[in-house]
């Protein structure tokens, strides 16, 4: 072989491995796309249900109840009794969390405002460098009325 065949039988390969490469990475990209299309799918159909609704219809998907799931008034029936007794489940659950730790953050918005918040080691080193700062301030205070009643007693034995 020549160093011309040798030259063009290589760029012929790396010609194909590109070609395939890229053929590759084309069809990662277009799964990708078709993933996040789904996602964000699913995500807009779940923002639009409404939970008794969707507990009814989840409820009406057993065998027991095939001839009754399209009959909207059973639907909505059933709905408002699951939709209670669920809410009824997570008060008594809610009323008994409460008793065992008063001091558990239920809400969203304060854990999140909890995670956001410095971490402990840096909320802890913040607070003791305040402490730290009162007492000085506090120590300067005192020096500071300590040396106005010295001037104040020796002001008035020299005024005697």
């Amino acid at each position: 072989m020549t160093p011309e065949e040798l030259r063009k039988l290589n760029q012929r390969q790396w010609a194909v491995i590109i070609k395939y490469t890229l053929i590759g990475f084309a069809l990662v990209l277009i799964y990708q796309l078709f993933y996040l299309l789904a996602v964000f799918r699913r995500d807009r159909q779940l923002e639009t249900l409404i939970a008794k609704d969707e507990i009814a219809r989840s409820f009406l998907r057993q065998r027991e109840f095939a001839d009754r799931r399209n009959d909207q008034q059973h639907t909505d029936e059933l709905a408002q009794l699951l939709k209670a007794n669920i809410d009824e489940a997570h008060q008594r659950r809610m009323e008994s969390l409460k008793k065992k730790n008063p001091r558990e953050i239920r809400e969203e918005y304060r854990w999140l405002k909890a995670v956001r918040e410095v971490d402990p080691s840096k909320r802890f080193r913040i607070r003791r460098r305040a402490a730290i700062e009162e007492e000085e301030e506090a120590e300067k205070r005192a020096a500071l009325l300590k040396s106005q009643a010295k001037v104040s007693s020796d002001g008035h034995s020299k005024h005697e």
